[in-house]
């Protein structure tokens, strides 16, 4: 769905000089659910399969900073470059559908929203 948004986010803004990309940072080991049984189970062996919160920040700090990066909008971004996004994820019908959702809810339950969007 991030990837939906970005879409249709890119499609409607990229004339006004806006970009906008998505990414995937990885297998992140974090502190997140380290009290389960099974992830303490399983930490001594996490390292060969999860990145480091380091290393999980690189494509997120790449995209975000990168001056090559200034006019590149509509990307999906992995391991610090572009890679193609899968069919259903370039489904510019669902991405447009989940825009009039997200869009329709945020007018019902956000009073902010409504105030900056309504016309």
């Amino acid at each position: 769905m991030n990837v939906w948004h970005s879409l249709e986010f890119h499609k409607r803004y990229e004339k006004f000089g806006i970009t906008v990309n998505s990414l995937h940072p990885g297998a992140i080991d974090t502190a997140l659910g380290d009290d389960a049984y099974l992830k303490r189970f399983l930490k001594p062996f996490l390292f060969l399969f999860f990145k480091t919160p380091i290393q999980g920040s690189q494509t997120t700090l790449h995209v975000a900073t990168s001056p090559k990066l200034k006019n590149i909008s509509g990307k999906y971004f992995s391991d610090v470059s572009i890679v193609e996004e899968t069919e259903i994820a370039k489904n510019e019908e669902m991405s447009k559908k989940l825009w009039e959702w997200s869009h329709k809810e945020a007018m019902e339950k956000c009073d902010y929203y409504k105030l900056k969007f309504s016309k």
